[in-house]
């Protein structure tokens, strides 16, 4: 894992707040890990909108455990609202 030194330090998406644990520019990838933390408790300019980063492939993983690929999670609810 690679020390984050940029001000990408919480990913909001998916109606939660994500601490990144890994960013490459080189792979243009994201890791991020669910918080409990609220936005109040974070500073405004660590907070980046998930969809800002949408040339990056990103996967969350929440507190459960579960991990999550955000392209895969955005294709299936395209999808779905596309039926609907």
């Amino acid at each position: 894992m690679r020390e984050n030194i940029t001000k990408i330090k919480y990913l909001l998406g998916l109606d939660k707040l994500y601490q990144v644990t890994d960013i490459s520019f080189t792979n243009l990838s994201v890791e991020a890990m669910e918080t409990s933390l609220s936005i109040a408790e974070v500073p405004p300019d660590e907070i980046f909108d998930i969809r800002t980063l949408s040339d990056f492939r990103i996967k969350l993983k929440n507190l459960g455990g579960k991990v999550i690929d955000f392209k895969d999670w955005k294709n299936q609810h395209v999808k779905i609202e596309n039926m609907g």
